[in-house]
């Protein structure tokens, strides 16, 4: 006789092979295949080119002070009067 635990061990077991089946069989399909392929092409596309590209424009839209670094309040006591 199997032990309570044993028994709900054996069943966990049971339905995480099963889950695991499952999953290899949907991503080894010719429906999603495709997919498992392009995916990581459309993200290194959004992090390195779509990204970058909107943050410039939308920096170029931002106004901003060309004035010189040690006149800022921050430097003063570095500047000699």
């Amino acid at each position: 006789m199997i032990p309570y635990d044993a028994e709900k061990l054996l069943l966990f077991l049971e339905e995480e092979e099963f889950i695991v089946n499952k999953v290899k069989k949907m991503l080894y399909s010719q429906k999603v295949a495709p997919y498992v392929f392009v995916i990581p092409f459309v993200i290194s596309l959004l992090v390195f080119w779509l990204y970058p590209l909107i943050s410039g424009i939308v920096m170029s839209f931002q106004d901003i002070s060309f004035e010189h670094p040690l006149k800022h309040p921050k430097y003063r006591r570095w500047i000699r009067h």
